[in-house]
């Protein structure tokens, strides 16, 4: 029981330089504001509007994916995969870029081959639509294999 009322009475201690030590220091509050712009505007900076459409853009995947192999691959499906795969796979390479390369050089540089490189993958999934078996029998017959 000794040592315990030590040990209450050296944390008692410890709170009360804390608490000395603090009382000169001033708190200063951090206040946001909303931004003076809508969400969903060519200069909204908050990131929302790019968050939702991420976000729609993924759960709208999911049965894009699925829907070959329950109804079967066609002209319209692969067309619809040959455009939301790679515009998916921008807006993600996108915020990589963003959070990770930080010289703004390098930021122009890495964002101009990010478009060069989703564009050049939107019309090579198309011309591969167009003019050949398309993604979803392409996949099969690779499978296939």
């Amino acid at each position: 029981k000794i040592k315990m009322a030590a040990r209450g009475g050296a944390m008692a201690l410890r709170q009360a330089a804390m608490l000395r030590a603090t009382a000169g220091m001033q708190v200063r509050s951090i206040q946001t504001t909303v931004p003076a712009l809508s969400a969903g505007t060519a200069a909204d900076t908050s990131g929302t509007s790019h968050w939702k459409l991420e976000r729609v853009l993924t759960v709208g995947l999911i049965p894009l994916c699925i829907s070959p192999f329950v109804i079967g691959g066609g002209y319209t499906t692969d067309m619809l995969l040959a455009v939301a795969i790679p515009v998916h796979n921008h807006m993600g390479m996108d915020v990589v870029l963003s959070d990770y390369v930080k010289p703004d050089s390098l930021m122009n540089a890495s964002k101009a081959l990010n478009w060069v490189v989703g564009g050049g993958t939107i019309g090579g999934l198309m011309y591969f639509n167009h003019n050949d078996v398309g993604i979803c029998k392409g996949l099969a017959q690779l499978w296939a294999l």
